[in-house]
Parts: C-alpha cells; sequence; structure tokens
C-alpha cells in the first residue's frame, strides 16, 4: 500500500485542497494555508452558505477516505487510481 498525501490527492486529480477536504466532509487546519488561501476559503464559505444545494450536488459519496496519521491525512494510492478510472467518462 502506497499512501500518498492531500498535495499528491490535489495534484493528481486537479482540485484545491478545500475541495477535497469537503469531498470528505473534513475540518481544514487553516495553519497549513497561507494567508491568501485563507481569505479564499473565508470568501468561498460565504458564498457556499447562499449556495448551499449547489455546492452539496458536486460532492461524491464514494470517494476514498483518508487514513489519519499523526496531524496529516493520507490516502492509499490504489484507492484514488481505482476511483478516478471508475468516474472517467468512457468514449
Amino acid at each position: 500500500m502506497k499512501l500518498i498525501t492531500t498535495t499528491e490527492v490535489c495534484d493528481m486529480l486537479g482540485i484545491s485542497k478545500t475541495t477535497l477536504y469537503r469531498w470528505n466532509h473534513l475540518v481544514q487546519d487553516f495553519n497549513e494555508f497561507s494567508n491568501q488561501e485563507r481569505l479564499n476559503i473565508l470568501l468561498s464559505s460565504t458564498k457556499l452558505n447562499s449556495r448551499r444545494s449547489a455546492s452539496d450536488e458536486s460532492v461524491p459519496d464514494n470517494f476514498p477516505r483518508p487514513f489519519r496519521i499523526g496531524r496529516a491525512y493520507k490516502w492509499d494510492y490504489d484507492e484514488i487510481e481505482e476511483w478516478l478510472n471508475s468516474t472517467r467518462v468512457k468514449g
């Protein structure tokens, strides 16, 4: 089992940490974000409150759950790959 970091998952999927944490219903530790990122998170949460139903629809219900190691979250690389392959549109 190869465990990957939050940053690696975000790079792999092309999403932000905020999106990844929202998909997993995780509370973010603001200490890991820069001041600009904190401001963006606060502004986006204000927008989400006004359009809550739109944001809830975009949360996948079958996204792999992370492992908590110390203060960090790690994901199983194979589970992320499997999820990504199952959600791709086949043409």
